[in-house]
């Protein structure tokens, strides 16, 4: 397994594996979202507002050789006393091939993504997660607050 950063020529893989993980949470595919996204992903990945991450297996003869997704959406925000730089990040899209759950691949991608936002400067990160996610995120720190599960980096 590799782990590595995501680059604009990896978005329609990238899209097809956010489109699977809404169809995993619930979400009815009852329109084409595929061109949004990839208007999204090429925008943000070109502007560094978004950085993406994933795992490939590079033995897969067929198909994806993409077996797990994440990324990171940055937003600034005002300095406050707490955060003075004001650098926050949202995790998103985080997905991991039906045939390779259970083998402690979405934690390495947490991982990373956390390291990636400390680097940038963030000192805290928040997603939303799913029924199927909530567990994976609360054993890595991630705390419930409200609506949203959050770290402190």
């Amino acid at each position: 397994m590799l782990f590595r950063q995501a680059t604009v020529e990896d978005i329609p893989e990238l899209v097809e594996c956010r489109k699977r993980q809404l169809v995993d949470e619930g979400q009815d595919p009852a329109i084409d979202i595929t061109e949004p996204n990839i208007e999204y992903f090429t925008e943000r990945f070109e502007s560094g507002q978004m950085e993406g991450w994933v795992c490939v297996d590079e033995t897969r003869e067929k198909g994806s050789q993409i077996i797990a997704t994440g990324a990171l959406i940055y937003f600034d925000f005002p300095p406050s006393f707490a955060n003075n730089g004001g650098h926050k990040a949202y995790i998103a899209n985080i997905y991991t091939h039906p045939d390779y759950r259970g083998r402690r691949i979405c934690p390495q991608i947490l991982e990373i993504l956390e390291n990636r936002a400390r680097e940038k400067g963030c000192c805290r990160v928040w997603l939303e997660a799913s029924e199927i996610g909530k567990y994976v995120y609360q054993k890595r720190g991630f705390e419930e607050n409200e609506m949203v599960l959050m770290i402190e980096l």
